[in-house]
This record gives C-alpha cells, structure tokens and sequence, in this order.
C-alpha cells in the first residue's frame, strides 16, 4: 500500500491504538488505516468521494469518522494526545490558563447548521470561537452563526470550557473584543475561580 505524508508512524499509532482499539480483533479494514484515511482527508482538504483507493473505501472512513465523533473517540484522543505535549514540556496534563479568539469564515452553499452575516467583518458565513493553552493547543472551538457578537458567543465557550476542565482553568486572556459584561457573567459562572484584569 502506498504511504502518505499524513500516515501515522509506528510511535503515534501505539500512542492511539488502545483507545480506539482496545481489544484489537481483526477488521476488514485496520483502524489504523482509516485514521490514515481520515488525516489524509483532514490533511489534504479533500472530498469523501475522492478519497484515494490506497485507503478503505471512503462510505467505511466515513462511517468511523460519524461513529468516532458522536462517541466522543476523537475528542479523547486529542485530549490525551494534548497531555502528553503538555508533560512533554514540563506542563501540568490539564492547563490552568486559556487564550480565546474568534474567527469568521466564509461558508460554503451547502453546509449544515446556522449561517450568519459578520458586519464587522463583511463576512457572510459562520464564526469559530477558540480556545487554547499557553503551548497553542486546542482546548474548545465553538462554531455558531457568523451575526453571533464575539459576548454572546464566547458564553457558550465558557460553558464548554468549565464542563470540560470544571474548576481547573484560573484565567483567560481575551482582547478587547469581549470586554464588558462578558467578565462579569464569567465571574459569576466560575464564583471565586477567576480573578478581573
């Protein structure tokens, strides 16, 4: 089979083999191959239907990619992929700071969920909030309709944001975009955990 740029090596496989595959029994196609396929997808940009013939057939990466995500899979290994930078570099497994921005992007014709129109940034689409640590790692994105202002979507984030890590996170860095009654709802929802800046 031919090898892509995207392939995981053998050291990352073993990292994810046993959440995605604890017992390990034999499949017509290896889940290593489809999360091949899906980096490659990811990677690449590409349409499902022209996923190489190399990978396993694109309805059964799909299938896994559905089932994977609903399951909550692909959360929990970049979850656990994202502990291990983070001990890598000396850092406590779950961060204690956060750093949140938005984005507007331009939305295709066909996508699913709510669409919006930026004024601000003249962009008829949807908005991604995102989160992350001080390394630049993910720790929630948040994507809603365009016309959503930055106050009301972050809410959401922050919502996200303490399900996930309760009381861990101590601060959170934010430009001038969420000032205002922003930090007072954040102050209320996290009672004593945050301090205003």
């Amino acid at each position: 089979m031919k090898t892509y740029p995207s392939d995981l090596t053998e050291s990352q496989w073993q990292v994810i083999e046993n959440i995605i595959d604890p017992n390990q029994r034999k499949r017509k196609y290896s889940f290593r191959q489809i999360m091949n396929a899906l980096l490659y997808i990811a990677k690449s940009g590409i349409q499902w239907r022209m996923l190489p013939k190399d990978f396993a057939p694109w309805e059964s990466v799909y299938y896994y990619f559905r089932k994977w995500k609903r399951d909550g899979l692909i959360e929990e290994i970049h979850d656990t992929l994202v502990e291990k930078i983070r001990i890598g570099f000396g850092k406590k497994p779950t961060p204690s700071v956060g750093i949140i921005d938005s984005q507007s992007i331009k939305a295709c014709n066909v996508c699913e969920g709510d669409v919006g129109y930026d004024g601000g940034k003249k962009t008829k689409g949807r908005k991604r909030h995102i989160v992350v640590d001080t390394l630049g790692l993910v720790m929630i994105i948040v994507i809603h309709a365009a016309n959503i202002h930055d106050i009301v979507g972050a809410r959401e984030v922050m919502r996200s944001l303490k399900d996930k890590y309760l009381t861990g996170i101590q601060k959170i860095f934010a430009d001038g975009g969420y000032l205002g009654e922003l930090i007072e709802w954040v102050q209320i929802q996290y009672a004593g955990n945050c301090e205003k800046k």
